[in-house]
């Protein structure tokens, strides 16, 4: 069984996401916030999908991702595409 298989359809998005990101933030709790816009299927619009990573080291787990249209509570911005 997968860890989160409510996200395995959208595997090449999440990839695309992380390795192309328009924004990444600094959350409150430590992990990173990866956004990018156009990726997702038309049904979801102009929607960002933001993909949460936890950081140990080098190493980065994918704890969550979902649509969204706002970007979320950050601590700072790390990274911002031009």
């Amino acid at each position: 069984m997968r860890k989160r298989p409510e996200i395995d359809e959208w595997h090449d998005e999440i990839q695309k996401t992380l390795a192309d990101p328009s924004v990444v933030v600094e959350l409150p709790d430590g992990g990173r916030g990866y956004y990018r816009q156009g990726v997702l299927p038309t049904r979801y619009g102009t929607c960002y999908l933001f993909v949460v990573v936890r950081w140990n080291g080098a190493l980065g787990d994918v704890a969550t991702a979902f649509p969204t249209d706002e970007i979320k509570p950050f601590v700072r911005i790390v990274r911002m595409s031009k």
